[in-house]
């Protein structure tokens, strides 16, 4: 759970708006985020994120609410990617943005609809009998198409709708925006809509507006005066866009793909910008000599250049004409640049520091003193590829305070605040934030390979000369292999005298002054040849840390014998000349390396680092006297905490046992003995009557002489029905006091199979509720090839989909809820499942908050005895999950096949979770 998803926790317990104030305070007292970042938070914090992330809050007055965006928005963009899906043709990426365009324009924009699409109308489109479809909506879009080219040179032409899968998506997308009001969108509106179709065609390899990108640039521009802005490598102009006020300015945009230029002109136009040329055109090919005052621009990572560069302009390249598309970028960049002129580039962080043309290229900025600044950006920018980047800004007139000097700003942290920016014309001499540092041209130069490493730099903002980079202490590091992870088999089969020992994430220490490898307790082995796993291989003494989870468990293995590693775990060989290993241990427990870690992992349910960004963090360093004193005083304090600990433990036990019980009590009281006791005398009674009238028995019978009383078959049915609730809680009970993470029986399953089972279950509970399935925005069984497998102990996870289905039943739905919809969504994100359990009853009651449905115990707002939510949310996370609420009455499309007639059914959720499951077990 990131620290938005807190704050939106916090706002969603609340009728009115809030002060940041308020909502740190909130966090901090309910602990929400504690177990993840070790200590409180204040408001700075949550005021910083609030303005960062302007389509998640607004902010008004100090006063901060969460935006309300239509759910037009994700209905439209949903739709979109089952069509591609259904109809993955190159050529819908054209098609489906011109008809919602030809829509919007057709409901909000009278003027530009008669422009590109002349007396065609949206709403007044019919198809005439006998007239095909696809024949009658190839007349439109020609229309428009023409009407683009005659404003630009972006050429769509030649392209039909043909095929009968495409046109039947088409169809159906038309027929939704005909007949609802899905399109009547503000402005505002429908470029967020857009900004999400670019991002779907992208596929989300962009920056979103809750980026940070948006935000640095918008500040670095701050207010400098620009006459001409040009971008070489436009795309669908979601930079300009979304970082560019002055919209008098001319701007001049390139690209060479016709579809993105397409996507990027009307990107424009929704956004009023009216003062602009866009040209599908090579920019490396240009022999103009236009100059530009400002050039803002991403361009391609990771693009070849496929065609031969000898068709470049050679004017561009003063350095070297290469196959590096960011070196020649940036040359192209500076090329076009007036004399004045300044650039903001983003650029993939391994152009600051990989060798060959970038090496010179870097070395020609410094010596001609053209790099102004380097800005990390947050890991995240670019979601969901983790590609690290970078913002540089040139400057080909620096003024006095800038000159023969850099500026460094890391923004890289997850948690950085984005107020302190500096911008482009901010005078150096003056007070700079405390977040940056100013390099001098020679210091650069005294560096091998003139490397740009920020960290190089921005760690003396927060570690002194005693911190060392953890690669400076090591000899090497080695890690396992996934091969071998497939080849360690259980130890009963191991054949005595021919076995290595096999270690995984789950024989690392836990313990930071128990830290030594215990070879006799680990389950997994290695058989016979080893030869296969020489690469695995230890037989020396080392550190063994986890690389995937939340602790690094750091663990000594004295390297008497030979073992092999998986993996996810990464083994360090100290430098005994720098560094005790028992002291580096400590420090790896330490707080401060614990928040570096914390910056450097990526990954939701499942959160790991990289071998690379490891290494670069820094560990406190003393003389080999010094450490021997500290990790004395070291492990005394670890004995007295532990004390206090154990103690702390004990009456926390005591607690939960009391609240149990308590639980258990108020649960037999108020749902089993109570209605019990009720019935059993209301049978007693009839009984009794029967008996002194001599009457005979049905089961037809009125159990009371009143008039609206049930029979005796209902009566019985009830009492059946509060059994069952009994065996319900005892089972809830019984799961409570089972869970433990050290006794899970976890086995790999396919998800899917696992809830249709469960499913199952319920029998005839379920009828009158439909339950459907969704997979990867797929409808069930078009995909079925594809598996998602989990490794869980099915017996316990079992308890959170039956919980989910159980209170959907009881609590969720009732007469007024006419169609009774369940919906298990499932996808992939990275190295996570994440699975949606939704339902479209009641949701939880307005004084009932998701915090207390799953806080264990009993609340005054609920019947319950406080156990069911509490276990679903315990249960995920001794899986390593995370369980998430999303907000209710959100609209829910229903799995249905895209070729149907009829429209896209969609619910209003009234509960809806999110679990994150990590796909590979520890």
């Amino acid at each position: 759970m990131n620290f938005q998803e807190v704050i939106e926790i916090v706002l969603a317990g609340s009728p009115k708006p809030m002060t940041s104030a308020e909502i740190s305070d909130s966090i901090n007292e309910r602990k929400l985020y504690l177990e993840w970042k070790g200590k409180p938070v204040d408001a700075a914090l949550v005021m910083g994120r609030a303005k960062q992330h302007t389509n998640l809050f607004t902010v008004e007055n100090n006063y901060i609410t969460k935006t309300q965006t239509s759910n037009a928005v994700k209905v439209i963009t949903d739709i979109v990617k089952e069509i591609i899906v259904e109809s993955p043709s190159e050529k819908s990426d054209v098609f489906v943005p011109q008809i919602i365009f030809w829509a919007w324009v057709s409901k909000n924009d009278e003027s530009l609809r008669e422009k590109y699409f002349g007396d065609y109308h949206i709403d007044s489109f019919r198809i005439m009998s006998g007239i095909p479809f696809r024949f009658k909506l190839n007349e439109v879009l020609r229309l428009f198409r023409s009407k683009l080219f005659e404003e630009t040179n972006i050429t769509l032409h030649g392209l039909n709708i043909d095929g009968d899968s495409l046109a039947s998506s088409l169809k159906q997308l038309l027929s939704l925006l005909q007949t609802s009001d899905y399109i009547l969108l503000s402005k505002k509106e429908f470029s967020r809509l857009w900004a999400e179709l670019i991002g779907t065609y992208q596929g989300h390899i962009h920056p979103n507006k809750e980026n940070a990108l948006y935000t640095i640039t918008n500040n670095v521009i701050g207010n400098y005066e620009f006459s001409s802005l040009f971008d070489p490598f436009a795309g669908a102009c979601s930079l300009i866009t979304e970082v560019i006020q002055d919209k008098n300015s001319f701007i001049t945009l390139n690209d060479v793909n016709n579809g993105l230029a397409f996507l990027g002109w009307i990107n424009l136009l929704v956004n009023d910008f009216k003062n602009f040329s866009f040209e599908v055109y090579d920019s490396f090919q240009d022999n103009t000599e236009e100059k530009y005052d400002l050039i803002v621009s991403e361009p391609p990572f990771n693009v070849k250049v496929s065609h031969d560069t000898h068709d470049f302009n050679p004017n561009i390249f003063f350095v070297h004409n290469s196959k590096d598309f960011t070196s020649n970028a940036i040359q192209l960049i500076i090329s076009k640049l007036s004399y004045q002129g300044k650039a903001i580039v983003i650029i993939p962080d391994s152009f600051l520091t990989t060798g060959g043309v970038r090496k010179v290229l870097r070395q020609y900025l410094i010596e001609h003193d053209l790099l102004q600044a380097i800005i990390s950006l947050p890991t995240d920018t670019f979601k969901p590829i983790s590609v690290k980047t970078s913002i540089i800004i040139l400057d080909k007139n620096k003024s006095s305070d800038k000159r023969g000097r850099v500026i460094i700003q890391d923004f890289s942290d997850k948690n950085a605040s984005l107020e302190n920016i500096v911008s482009l014309t901010q005078n150096w001499n003056e007070n700079l934030p405390n977040n940056s540092i100013i390099v001098s041209n020679k210091e650069f130069e005294s560096i091998n390979g003139f490397q740009f490493d920020i960290k190089r730099f921005t760690s003396k903002l927060k570690f002194g000369h005693e911190y060392h980079y953890l690669s400076e202490l090591i000899v090497n590091s080695k890690s396992g292999s996934y091969a071998d992870d497939k080849k360690a088999i259980k130890k009963e089969f191991a054949i005595e005298g021919n076995a290595l020992p096999f270690i995984s994430i789950k024989d690392l220490s836990n313990s930071a002054s128990e830290y030594l490898l215990n070879i006799e307790e680990v389950e997994k082995n290695i058989l016979l040849n080893i030869h296969p796993f020489q690469k695995s291989i230890i037989d020396q003494s080392s550190i063994l840390v986890a690389k995937i989870g939340n602790k690094l468990k750091p663990t000594y293995f004295d390297g008497n014998s030979n073992i092999v590693i998986s993996s996810n775990v990464l083994a360090l060989f100290p430098n005994t000349k720098l560094v005790l290993s028992e002291y580096l241990i400590s420090q790896l427990n330490e707080n401060y390396v614990l928040e570096q870690i914390e910056q450097i992992r990526v990954g939701a349910a499942q959160p790991y680092w990289r071998i690379s960004d490891f290494l670069n963090i820094k560990i406190k360093l003393a003389s080999l006297e010094e450490q021997e004193k500290a990790l004395a005083q070291y492990y005394k304090d670890k004995f007295t905490s532990a004390e206090v600990l154990i103690s702390d433990e004990q009456k926390k036990n005591e607690e939960f046992e009391i609240k149990l019980l308590a639980s258990l009590q108020h649960e037999l009281k108020g749902q089993v003995l109570q209605p019990l006791v009720q019935e059993i005398s209301i049978l007693k009674r009839f009984l009794n009557r029967k008996a002194n009238e001599s009457l005979p028995f049905s089961w037809k019978d009125k159990s009371t002489p009143l008039p609206n009383s049930r029979n005796v078959e209902d009566v019985f049915s009830h009492i059946d029905d509060v059994i069952l609730t009994a065996n319900n809680l005892f089972n809830n009970m019984q799961a409570v006091i089972e869970l433990d993470k050290k006794k899970l029986n976890k086995r790999k399953i396919d998800l899917i199979s696992f809830i249709k089972n469960e499913v199952s279950k319920f029998g005839d509970s379920l009828n009158g509720v439909t339950v459907s399935y969704k997979i990867n925005n797929i409808i069930e069984g078009q995909n079925s090839k594809r598996q998602f497998d989990v490794e869980i102990d099915t017996e316990k996870f079992s308890n959170v989909i039956s919980n989910f289905i159980r209170n959907s039943l009881l609590h969720g739905f009732d007469d007024s809820i006419h169609e009774k919809h369940i919906v298990f969504a499932i996808s992939r994100a990275d190295k996570d499942i994440i699975l949606d359990l939704i339902d479209n009853g009641k949701g939880f009651p307005p004084d009932f908050s998701f915090n207390d449905y799953v806080t264990f115990g009993i609340k005054s707002r609920s019947k319950g005895a406080g156990i069911g939510g509490y276990l679903m949310k315990r249960t995920v996370e001794i899986h390593d999950g995370i369980l998430l609420n999303i907000d209710n009455e959100q609209l829910i499309p229903l799995p249905q096949n895209i070729h149907q007639k009829d429209t896209e059914k969609v619910i209003i959720s009234g509960v809806h979770f999110k679990i994150y499951l990590p796909t590979k077990n520890n």
